[in-house]
């Protein structure tokens, strides 16, 4: 007799089992605060059925409620919907803004190259610039290729700041070249991103920037080559010091240290000694600050 009632009773659990999960399909369409975000976090647990992926791409589509795009999107990025791509994108651009991270942060982890173009491209807008920003960071070295052919065809602040970011050593030619043709904004985006990958190849072109004039890409470069640069470099920083005044000499100072410790202790005994009180104070702070 149990044996007779064994299929009958796995049957029955198969159905309980599924009867929540067709409950939170027809919850993913629901109005009610809360319940679409719910039902999305719900069927994370669920087998990704054609049903249930289609299911989230029309809830994305049919919803401006912040909370329920996010808990959407994480979920089909959860089920590594791919095919979802071009809702995501599509949402993207017209989500509420504290929608946009979620977004961007299920595009990347998807990794499609339309979604991480897609995010590069939303780089530029200034409503969805820093979700774009969440979403690349976490798509890594991935969105380089994306964003190093946007940067060679028009360097952009926004683009040159996520590159330096991620920090793949990779980027440094495309970065040197963008450096190479961009105004004054532009070569010190770069320079900074140069610094923050910290890539010694660059220590030439960022040294270069040292005899430019324009203070804020010299304070750039500076910084730059304390993380990059090589000993030899610190004959060109040292040179700074002659008439640095005195927020630049701390930095020359500090990136001297970096470089070449024997020459900066050299340069930091000079000032300390001086008969100058101003630059003995100067000098002493950095002493004392390392």
């Amino acid at each position: 007799m149990l044996a007779l009632c064994a299929p009958a009773v796995l049957g029955f659990g198969q159905v309980s089992d599924r009867l929540p999960r067709l409950r939170h399909l027809t919850e993913l369409q629901d109005e009610a605060p809360g319940t679409r975000a719910a039902a999305a976090r719900a069927l994370r647990s669920a087998e990704p059925t054609g049903r249930l992926l289609r299911a989230l791409r029309e809830s994305l589509e049919t919803t401006n409620d912040p909370a329920a795009i996010g808990e959407i999107a994480a979920t089909i990025a959860w089920h590594r919907d791919r095919g979802a791509t071009p809702t995501l994108v599509a949402v993207l651009r017209s989500a509420p803004p504290q929608a946009v991270p979620a977004i961007a942060r299920a595009l990347a982890e998807l990794g499609t190259p339309a979604g991480l173009r897609a995010l590069v491209e939303a780089l530029e807008v200034p409503e969805l610039m820093d979700g774009a920003r969440v979403g690349l960071l976490r798509a890594g070295p991935a969105a380089l290729p994306h964003l190093l052919r946007a940067i060679a065809a028009a360097p952009t602040l926004a683009a040159i700041e996520v590159v330096g970011a991620v920090g793949d050593a990779s980027a440094v030619p495309a970065l040197v070249d963008a450096g190479g043709r961009g105004a004054a904004p532009i070569r010190i985006a770069v320079v900074k991103a140069l610094g923050a990958i910290g890539d010694g190849r660059a220590a030439g072109f960022v040294r270069r920037q040292l005899a430019l004039p324009e203070p804020q890409l010299v304070d750039a470069a500076i910084e730059a080559l304390g993380r990059l640069g090589r000993p030899v470099d610190a004959v060109a920083l040292e040179a700074l010091l002659e008439d640095a005044e005195a927020r630049r000499e701390r930095a020359v100072l500090a990136a001297l240290l970096a470089l070449d410790p024997e020459r900066a202790r050299d340069a930091i005994v000079a000032r300390v000694t001086s008969s100058d009180p101003v630059v003995v104070r100067r000098a002493t702070e950095v002493a004392l600050a390392t």
